[in-house]
């Protein structure tokens, strides 16, 4: 019998220190990643599509705000199709939408962390679709070209979901937390959308139950050199028919050089300087 609780003990104890190891790990996994997230706010009011009359909704100056989750990237931003187009889906609008054109009204964002929104500017023009017309990604961005870099490789993929998650309405944006949980897909590389666990309403980092999900993104690990790793950014979480999915726009969309064919000869790209075989010797 002594053996026997020696072992559970032990065991108990082995059990509690890989808790606390997995806990380290998520916090350091959504500090250093986590960096790269932006809470986006974007508002919008409506046109009269026969004058130059704009209206808000019920006495507000705006018609209709969305919040979700947009990301730095090494050389832009990514937003996910809420913010792109916060219309989409607002049954407000809908009923307005034959006599009405939606126009942007402002946007602002925060870091996770931040307790406050600040405006910046959002230039739809810039942005682009990927392979999902969930998913946006723009060069134009305020910020530095400090961020994740897009994942390309295809494969399978082990790394881990960050949740944007909040224990309170979605509109009080100071109550966020980031939600780590692992993730692995081992999915055809053909496929653009992932099913994923729905969250449980039950934060790892935190013992509070969360309400609501502004979205999130899927990580992978990438080692650039001895002892340093690289988080890219290999999938967005994005609502789609009413569930949570994991999308991966930028997955095998790395483009590969053609194949020389015919009389094409591959060179250095180096500045064209004519032979000296083609220059005539001077005689002495």
């Amino acid at each position: 019998m002594k053996k026997i609780t020696a072992t559970l003990a032990a065991m108990a104890i082995v059990a509690v220190s890989q808790a606390q190891i997995q806990s380290a790990e998520n916090k350091l996994i959504a500090e250093s990643a986590g960096g790269s997230l932006l809470v986006v706010e974007q508002t919008y009011k409506v046109k009269d599509r026969n004058a130059e009359l704009y209206y808000g909704f019920k006495g507000s100056n705006i018609f209709g705000r969305t919040f979700s989750v947009a990301v730095r990237l090494k050389n832009g931003l990514c937003y996910t199709d809420a913010f792109v187009r916060p219309w989409v889906g607002d049954a407000n609008y809908a009923q307005y939408e034959t006599g009405y054109l939606p126009v942007y009204a402002g946007a602002q964002f925060k870091y996770v962390a931040d307790s406050a929104l600040r405006g910046f500017p959002f230039d739809s023009v810039g942005c682009r679709r990927t392979e999902s017309p969930l998913v946006y990604t723009t060069t134009k961005t305020p910020f530095n070209s400090q961020g994740l870099e897009p994942d390309s490789l295809t494969g399978a993929k082990r790394g881990w979901l960050l949740w944007v998650v909040s224990d309170d309405t979605v509109h009080r944006t100071d109550s966020l937390v980031i939600d780590v949980r692992a993730c692995n897909i081992t999915a055809s590389d053909t496929m653009l959308y992932h099913k994923v666990n729905q969250p449980n309403r039950q934060m790892i980092l935190s013992s509070k139950k969360y309400s609501n999900v502004l979205g999130g993104i899927f990580v992978t690990p990438r080692h650039t050199a001895l002892g340093e790793v690289q988080f890219m950014l290999t999938g967005v979480l994005v609502e789609k028919d009413g569930l949570w999915q994991l999308v991966t726009p930028f997955v095998g969309q790395l483009k590969q050089p053609s194949t020389p064919t015919g009389g094409l000869t591959p060179i250095n790209n180096e500045s064209a300087t004519p032979s000296n075989s083609n220059k005539l010797k001077k005689k002495r």
